[in-house]
This record gives C-alpha cells, sequence and structure tokens, in this order.
C-alpha cells in the first residue's frame, strides 16, 4: 500500500523592472537591479515527489517503510530500522530523519502492546527495580523484532547487513539483538538506554557489530549510571562499543544529540552502500528463549 505523506496522518493506525513605454532606454547608470535573472521553465528543477511511505506486517509485527536519499523503491539499498520507545506511534517522516543524506531503506516498527495512547514493545520498566523481570520482557521482544529483521533482508533488495537503531525501550532491543544476534547487524546504535545483568553475554563471538551508544547524564527515566556500567562491561569483554555522555536532554534527544545521530546513520548506511546484497539469518538464542520463559534454564 503506498501513501503520499500528506494522506500518512490520517491512514496510520490510527520583481521585475519598469514597463516599456516606447522611449529610448536608460543610460545604464540609471537602470534599477531587479535581481538575478529567472531561471527559464526549462531550467527549472522539476519538484520531487512526494515521499512515499508503505504499510506492511512481517512475523506479527507492523512496520512503516520508505526510502530516503532520492532513492526508488526497487533499489537495493542499505537498511535502517528505527525502534520506537514505550508509548510513542510510529511515524514516518521524522523530521531528524530527513535530514539524514544517504540512499537508504527505512523500516520503522510498531511494537504489538497497547499502551498510553501509544505502543510498547514490553510493559517492564526499569523503574519496578526488577531486573530479571525487565530482562523476561526485552528477551521476549527481541526474539520478535529479530526474526522480523531477517525477514525483512530476504522482503527487500538489501546492501550489506542493517543497521539498528533504538530509543530507550526501542535501545534495550537494539543492544540486546547486538549481543545476541550479532550476525543480524552492521551497526547497532542504542540510546537512552542499558542492559539488565541476566542479558549480559557471557562471551563475545568472533564478529560482532559496532555499536555506539549516547545518553544525557540528567536522564531521570533511565539514569546514566546503569549505562555506563554496561559499556563498561562490554568493553572490558573486548566488545566495539563506544558511549558519548551529553548535557540537559533528559530522557529525550537533544539537538546535538540529533546531530551527532544523523552523522552515524550516514555513515553506517553509506559503508554498507559498498557492500553486496545480503539475507541475514535468524539463529536459536537459547539465553534469548530461556529468559523469555520459552525453554527452562537448565538445573
Amino acid at each position: 500500500m503506498t501513501l503520499p505523506f500528506a494522506a500518512l496522518a490520517l491512514l496510520w493506525f490510527v520583481g521585475c523592472g519598469p514597463r516599456s513605454s516606447g522611449t529610448p532606454a536608460p543610460s545604464a547608470t540609471a537602470q534599477r537591479w531587479s535581481g538575478p535573472p529567472r531561471p527559464s521553465p526549462a531550467e527549472t528543477p522539476p519538484p520531487k515527489p512526494p515521499l512515499q511511505v508503505r504499510i506492511g506486517e512481517t512475523e506479527g509485527i507492523a512496520y512503516l517503510e520508505s526510502v530516503l536519499g532520492d532513492a526508488r523503491e526497487g533499489d537495493a539499498l542499505p537498511m535502517v530500522i528505527a525502534v520506537h520507545g514505550v508509548g510513542y506511534r510510529p511515524r514516518i517522516p521524522e523530521d531528524d530523519m530527513l535530514t539524514w543524506t544517504q540512499k537508504m531503506r527505512l523500516i520503522v516498527p510498531r511494537a504489538p502492546l497497547s499502551h498510553q495512547g501509544g505502543y510498547a514493545w514490553f510493559l517492564q520498566r526499569f523503574s519496578d527495580k526488577n531486573p530479571d523481570a525487565l530482562a523476561k520482557g526485552i528477551a521476549s521482544a527481541a526474539l520478535g523484532l529479530g526474526r522480523a529483521i531477517a525477514a525483512w533482508t530476504r522482503q527487500y533488495p538489501t546492501q550489506g547487513r542493517p543497521i539498528l537503531l533504538g530509543f530507550s525501550q526501542g535501545g534495550m532491543l537494539t543492544l540486546s539483538l547486538a549481543l545476541h544476534q550479532p550476525q543480524l547487524l552492521s551497526v547497532a546504535l542504542p540510546l537512552a538506554s542499558h542492559l539488565p545483568p541476566p542479558l549480559f553475554p557471557t562471551e563475545r563471538p568472533r564478529e560482532t557489530p559496532r555499536i555506539v551508544s549516547m545518553h544525557s547524564r540528567d536522564d531521570r527515566v533511565i539514569p546514566i549510571e546503569p549505562a555506563r556500567a554496561t559499556f563498561a562491561a562490554l568493553s572490558a569483554q573486548g566488545w566495539s562499543v563506544e558511549f558519548r555522555e551529553f548535557d540537559g536532554a533528559g530522557h529525550e534527544m537533544s539537538e546535538a544529540m540529533k546531530a551527532m545521530l544523523k552523522t552515524w546513520v550516514d555513515e553506517a548506511a553509506a559503508s554498507q552502500a559498498k557492500e553486496k546484497l545480503q539475507q541475514v539469518v535468524f539463529r536459536p538464542d537459547s539465553l534469548l528463549e530461556r529468559l523469555a520463559g520459552k525453554l527452562p534454564f537448565p538445573p
């Protein structure tokens, strides 16, 4: 289903010089400047077509899909998947997404649970102070999202491996998949998030995605201290991680953070555009399945 941007909000989930008088032309010193010459109709660039947004469902997850950077729908493109946080209604375009300049396919999945006028991937919260329950919610959602990512690379021609980014709950899913399904991703950008200890990996695989994160020091929803601890522990295990700290954003994205995210996304998309077409594979993960309650823990 293809919709112009103007219709998307209704359907998504809910100077010239003086006139000649026939007298001789005045001297050059008496002429008035009327601005630069206007382009002729032949020189005027054609207007850009409206942004086309398509609605789909894969592995039980509804999503929006579009292409950015003057790409065409059938092109083989880097894939960027943006995962929203709790209580959010996903939409394309977000203003900051329109600043991303590289050609890419953008997929914005919608969480399956209705919550506070929006949607949630899981209902457990960091503020509950129950890391086991939080890990269970994250693991269950990560299993579904991971399978959808693999399916999207079969459905759309994709250069390289997907780039996954997420904010808050979406960041926790991004980080979980980067650690437990590393073959799915080229770059993971978990924003304003952390990982509860039950989801920490026991070992690092040979090939891992680059993991780059940012967090505001005054975040009161997910304080920065557990995020620092998460990335310090991953760095000690040898994972390729980078953690940037900002001031004054709370549990939001400041303009400086959005500018940094644009750089990361554009660089990652440009890198993957050099790669061959790939279809990634979701592999059964015993830890995610045990934490989600789908497999028993060994005695």
